[in-house]
């Protein structure tokens, strides 16, 4: 049925009829309710009062008539532009109140005027509360106010923005027969007085709907706004839900972030410490064990060399430096290495400046002197001057205590002479000294019989290397490894761990996006009541929807904040445990561009586990779950 309201009318009901259930169809009289009446609805319970509130308001649509407000079928009305008519022209004052337990009164009248696009919510609210009495209890939640503070918090709620239409129940504590439903009294009309529309009223010219009304617009921005303002105290008030969700991504984006991030640090501290020599030529067997051996000494070499083939190399044309290495002996833990005075003299580059330098003393001189890394310094307490044995084998055995009588150390000591600079590599726990003292302590020997375990090459150019290297790979006594090609082949290695890291951390960043769901959907299911009246109230599907995923983008986001952070402390405490087991220093974990953009490329998983929720958010009936 379609019809027109009276001349002067602002709200017409014309033959309304609703199903309340299968047997039961509610008919309601026609009435027109002038600009600035009010109208009592009375009588017993169950006769539909409370819905045909709801049908005034645009919160449910009659099955048969119309209810036309301002000359506009509200029943034809789209969703979108019921909930418009609800923001603009309905100030409801529900049963129950329904206040946001976890907003102060002052920010549930706020959230009324945000959600109805009114400038200066915050001090309208003031302003209205102050009108209800209420201007000290401004700070106080709900659950600290009495039921007719609460009951005053509510109608400043519904006619803080001037509504046109104001319905609203008595409340459950209220005196009086029935259910009356109307305005609820003197405070609703003490705002009227002071300038604000009479409950159920509406000052405006009959004629023009919009002659008098304030300019808030619920625009695309101020529902954003809108929306991370009610997100922000939402997750205030679910701060326990909130640090369980938080601790959990965190954990899966620490998990997923730390081992690239430690295995970057060993391949770049490993590649440093390999960096002065071009070649290394060491027995038959495994280039991999070779490299750990001579380099970084963490296993047992392959083997020793003939003699003749340092000689070979030290004596071949175009060679810069040919440094031998004789491993065997260790004191207190720590590897003695027989070399040269060339050792020392190892560059980066042609130009640049010698890597090893003395932070105190000289270099060795003669047989038994030694020059002892910082690291050996340090943990042992020798100084210059002093005197050590060392010990057959590559691990300590008797603790290596200075001038041991043991009978596995050596009778003549070994005396410092020198302490090197810190260098963040191996060197720095290794004991250097004359290679001829590690041959005379292993006992008399011809020229000829004079093993090393490895040699440290070096040409003047790339194609020098490779002829040495091919010709050395012709020998049967001998192997040339390239570290470069070896640090390529443990990454392969490497990376073979970590397809199967990165599948554990996939299933844990799927156990936190669950987490971030159950999250969700739990705190959805106790915020469907607030949804409820955030709908009830006028906004929108689309300001629902930001809503829950601005939430969870803000959970989210703190999670993985936390994450990385957490990911640099263990990349930097595990590094240092790291580098000391592997014997070079590892680099500081440090914030880059690609770790950044791997951390904020976990966000959108969390994003994604929101959608189901934040759909179902953004559906949910205004009635749903209101039940006044």
């Amino acid at each position: 049925m379609t019809s027109q309201t009276a001349p002067g009318a602002t709200l017409a009901v014309q033959g309304v009829q609703l199903r309340h259930s299968r047997d039961v169809t509610l008919t309601y009289p026609d009435f027109t309710l002038p600009a600035g009446a009010q109208l009592a609805i009375t009588g017993p319970s169950g006769t539909g009062k409370t819905t045909l509130l709801h049908v005034l308001a645009g919160l449910l649509r009659p099955q048969k008539g119309e209810v036309l407000y301002a000359g506009r079928a509200i029943g034809r009305m789209s969703e979108a532009e019921r909930a418009r008519f609800r923001r603009r022209e309905v100030g409801y004052v529900f049963q129950d109140f329904h206040l946001m337990p976890g907003l102060t009164a002052l920010e549930n009248v706020e959230l009324g005027l945000r959600v109805a696009g009114v400038g200066r919510a915050r001090e309208r609210a003031r302003a209205t509360l102050g009108r209800l009495d209420l201007a000290d209890r401004c700070k106080h939640r709900p659950a600290q106010l009495s039921t007719g503070e609460r009951q005053r918090v509510a109608v400043a709620r519904a006619v803080a923005h001037r509504p046109g239409i104001t319905p609203g129940r008595r409340a459950h504590s209220a005196p009086g027969p029935g259910a009356r439903a109307r305005d609820h009294g003197p405070p609703a009309r003490r705002c009227g007085r002071a300038g604000r529309h009479p409950a159920g009223g509406d000052p405006r010219p009959p004629g023009g709907a919009s002659a008098a009304r304030p300019p808030g617009t619920l625009t695309d921005g101020s529902a954003v706004r809108l929306a991370l303002w009610t997100a922000l105290r939402g997750l205030r008030s679910r701060w326990v839900a909130l640090l369980i969700t938080v601790l959990a991504v965190a954990l899966a984006s620490a998990t997923a972030l730390v081992v690239p991030l430690v295995t970057r640090q060993v391949e770049r501290g490993a590649q440093d410490a390999a960096q002065v020599f071009d070649l290394l030529v060491v027995a038959p067997g495994s280039a991999t064990q070779a490299l750990m051996s001579t380099l970084f000494y963490l296993d047992v070499p392959t083997g020793n060399l003939p003699h003749r083939v340092y000689q070979e190399l030290r004596d071949a044309p175009g060679t810069r430096r040919a440094v031998p290495l004789a491993l065997g002996d260790n004191y207190a833990g720590f590897p003695v290495v027989g070399t040269s005075r060339s050792f020392f003299d190892q560059r980066l580059k042609p130009s640049a400046p010698p890597y090893f330098r003395l932070a105190q003393g000289r270099l060795f001189a003669r047989e038994h002197d030694a020059v002892i890394g910082a690291r050996v310094a340090q943990a042992s307490g020798l100084q210059l001057g002093n005197t050590f044995r060392g010990s057959h084998g590559l691990e300590e055995r008797q603790g290596g205590e200075a001038e041991s009588a043991s009978p596995d150390h050596h009778g003549e000591p070994y005396r410092v002479t020198g302490i090197l600079a810190p260098t963040g590599g191996p060197v720095d726990r290794a004991v250097l000294t004359p290679i001829e003292t590690v041959w005379e302590v292993h006992g008399p020997a011809s020229e000829a019989k004079r093993e090393v375990t490895a040699v440290l090459y070096s040409a003047e150019n790339l194609a020098g290397i490779y002829t040495v290297a091919q010709r050395i790979n012709a020998d049967k006594d001998a192997m040339a490894v390239f570290p470069g090609q070896v640090f390529a082949q443990a990454r392969e290695t490497l990376l073979q761990g970590q397809a199967a890291y990165a599948a554990l951390s996939i299933l844990v960043l799927g156990i936190a996006a669950l987490t971030v769901w159950l999250s969700v959907y739990t705190s959805g299911l106790e915020r469907m009541r607030t949804v409820s009246l955030l709908r009830a109230l006028g906004a929108g599907r689309g300001t629902v929807f930001a809503l829950v995923l601005l939430e969870t983008l803000l959970t989210v986001s703190l999670g993985v904040g936390l994450g990385l952070g957490l990911a640099l402390l263990v990349g930097s405490v595990g590094g240092g445990l790291l580098g000391a087991r592997l014997g070079f220093t590892l680099a500081a974990p440090q914030l880059t561009w690609s770790l950044a953009a791997r951390a904020l490329a976990l966000i959108p998983l969390g994003l994604l586990a929101a959608l189901l929720p934040a759909t179902l958010a953004s559906r949910t009936s205004p009635l749903r779950h209101l039940n006044g």
